[in-house]
């Protein structure tokens, strides 16, 4: 009697033990050989597709839960191929990390991913990350690219390809649920083709890989070389070319082109950079192959930026820029800077200069003398009317700066330790972002009406990321639209700005305090605190 008692009493634990556990995630569906053809509806665990298998995802909208945070809902690997038809939409639960689907290929062969096509009815619609690595290949035609709602700066892209290729056809981008615009494209030893795709919202980030743009296609926010890329970009519009220049000497770069009135841009009949003599041109045949070429043949290029990367005074960037010229905000730089100044050093750039300028040298103009005293950037401008500054600093940098009220402070991060204080100056960004654990102060500056988000983003485990706001005034498009600060593992402190901004939101374990700032809406979890003039607010 005992021993069953005893035995009744250990299963009872067993039980309520097994209860308190995690419950396994359901399998995935697995198909390794064959042809299948799915149909729409909700898939738990996910799908493999591997070995030699065909499968077709027929119209309709696909959902999927109980993936394992991380890991991809929909996963390729082998020789596989998956097609998605037109009309098929792929959908992602909200408990999931974003990645849609990963594809994982070899150094010489790889899964096959087609979606969409020529047939008539609705586009696919993909909502979420796509992963891409190794020799796989990717076409997409007749597709819409729907921000992804999980999508954070440190995403990476909305679709990440390592090698491969990418063919892409009839491609238009559209606003995510949560209203956000926007499909990043980051590709690293990848050949990217595009044709009559309207891009209007999107970037693509070149390193290491190529672009042949063409047929009336459109990028409408960035078009990034970096490394060894090239782009020919032919019959085709670019709102931003963004070349990358690290250490070296890069001699002069010239606008080139005419600038169009009507269509508000420069027109480029034909024009390169790092071109062989080739006929005709063409960037993939770069006169230095380890460095970008673009070349432009009946092209619309609205505005240039260049990238002027900073880590070691001893490795030196030398470049000049001459002539450009155009719109207003038609020309801006940003400054990469990596470990510049020191824990004790903070290096103070003084004012920048902007607005229309003649020449600007480190032989005439204080900022350009310590950029180059301090990073090692030798930068020259003549000619030209430079709308502004884009700052980003990173490692253990510390810099103080502020730019001619005639310019701007656009988009601005800090990451890793970087301290950063920046005054008297107009911002005018999309976003200001403080991730990691840096920190930086915006004193006596304007916000214009067009930055979207003030940013505090922080890592679980390691000290928290600050943004401090004195003195400075929120411009808002209207009375009911305003900015919106958004913390996470951050603090925020924001004294005598004023109107100040619309909303808070603030989440695992921010705190945000406004003094004499206005009166925001609050949107903050049990573990964040908001006080505004002293008072604790609760969350609506």
């Amino acid at each position: 009697m005992a021993r069953c008692l005893a035995a009744a009493i250990a299963a009872l634990g067993a039980l309520i033990q097994g209860s308190c556990l995690p419950a396994d995630p359901p399998p995935r569906r697995v198909f390794e050989e064959g042809e299948h053809r799915l149909d729409p509806g909700e898939y738990p665990g996910g799908i493999l597709v591997t070995g030699s298998a065909r499968v077709t995802f027929a119209a309709g909208n696909y959902t999927f839960s109980g993936v394992p945070d991380g890991d991809a809902d929909i996963v390729v690997e082998g020789r596989a191929e998956v097609r998605f038809e037109t009309g098929a939409s792929i959908l992602l639960d909200d408990s999931t990390s974003g990645l849609c689907l990963e594809a994982r290929g070899g150094e010489v062969e790889g899964p096959t991913i087609l979606v969409g096509g020529a047939q008539e009815g609705p586009a696919v619609e993909v909502q979420g990350k796509i992963r891409l690595v190794g020799a796989c290949r990717l076409s997409v035609e007749n597709v819409t690219w729907v921000r992804s709602p999980h999508r954070t700066a440190a995403s990476g892209g909305d679709t990440v390809l390592e090698g491969g290729t990418l063919t892409m056809t009839d491609c238009v981008v559209t606003p995510g649920r949560d209203g956000r615009v926007g499909h990043d494209i980051t590709a690293t030893g990848t050949e990217v083709s595009m044709a009559r795709c309207r891009y209007e919202q999107g970037s693509i980030f070149l390193n290491d890989s190529g672009l042949v743009m063409e047929a009336d296609s459109h990028i409408g926010i960035g078009l990034y070389l970096k490394g060894r890329a090239w782009a020919d970009v032919i019959d085709s519009r670019v709102s931003v070319m963004v070349p990358n220049l690290p250490a070296g000497d890069w001699g002069r770069f010239e606008r080139g082109g005419e600038f169009d009135e009507a269509e508000n841009a420069i027109r480029y009949d034909s024009h390169g950079y790092n071109l062989a003599p080739s006929v005709p041109p063409t960037a993939r045949d770069r006169m230095d192959p380890d460095r970008f070429g673009y070349y432009l043949r009946n092209a619309l290029v609205e505005a240039w930026v260049f990238r002027l990367n900073a880590t070691d005074p001893a490795r030196r960037l030398t470049v000049r820029l001459s002539g450009f010229r155009g719109r207003s905000d038609g020309f801006a730089l940003d400054l990469m800077l990596r470990d510049v100044g020191g824990p004790d050093d903070m290096v103070d750039l003084g004012t920048l200069a902007a607005g229309d300028i003649v020449r600007i040298s480190p032989e005439n103009d204080y900022s350009l003398a310590m950029l180059g005293d301090r990073a090692g950037i030798d930068l020259t401008v003549e000619d030209s009317y430079l709308f502004g500054w884009n700052l980003y600093l990173s490692g253990a940098s510390r810099v103080r700066a502020a730019c001619d009220r005639s310019g701007m402070f656009g988009e601005t991060e800090a990451f890793d330790e970087s301290r950063l204080i920046m005054h008297h100056s107009n911002i005018d960004a999309a976003y200001l972002s403080v991730e990691n654990s840096a920190a930086v102060t915006v004193e006596d500056c304007t916000l214009s009406d067009e930055i979207l988000d003030l940013r505090c983003i922080g890592d679980e485990g390691k000290a928290p990321p600050s943004l401090e706001m004195v003195r400075t005034e929120f411009r808002r498009p209207s009375p009911d639209v305003g900015r919106t600060v958004v913390a996470s593992r951050g603090v925020v402190t924001i004294e005598d700005c004023r109107p100040g901004p619309a909303v808070v939101r603030a989440r695992n374990g921010s705190r945000v305090e406004l003094r004499r700032s206005g009166s925001p809406e609050v949107d903050a979890d049990e573990s964040s605190t908001v006080i505004v003039d002293g008072v604790v607010r609760i969350p609506r």
